[in-house]
């Protein structure tokens, strides 16, 4: 019996390595580039947004193999990880403020915040 199941679970990384590599590079390399930098995006209009939240929306959609018209809002929101661009960027300036003002930030940018 534990022949059977460490046989089934080897089978299984073997048979399902590819795909899990391919998910960590889709959202490596596409996710870290709408993520680097984007607080430069606060205060933007949603018009300019709604173009990043479609090259996320084809990363989800493409992650999940959903097909092109079915609905991702479901996957983004039950997914941790997956804020919507908007939601993004106010989290990046968030973390920013808190390390900044508990000096967990370069001294350059905490000199910049204070309460």
């Amino acid at each position: 019996m534990m022949f059977s199941n460490t046989h089934t679970d080897q089978h299984f990384r073997i048979k399902y390595r590819h795909c899990l590599r391919f998910h960590a590079n889709v959202y490596a390399l596409d996710v870290s580039r709408i993520d680097y930098c984007n607080a430069v995006l606060a205060g933007v209009h949603d018009l300019y947004l709604l173009q990043l939240q479609r090259v996320l929306n084809a990363v989800a959609r493409l992650i999940a193999r959903e097909r092109k018209y079915d609905s991702i809002s479901a996957t983004l929101r039950d997914t941790p990880h997956w804020l919507p661009i908007r939601q993004r960027v106010e989290f990046k300036l968030s973390v920013l403020v808190f390390k900044c003002l508990h000096n967990l930030a370069p001294s350059y940018l905490s000199t910049m915040c204070q309460p």
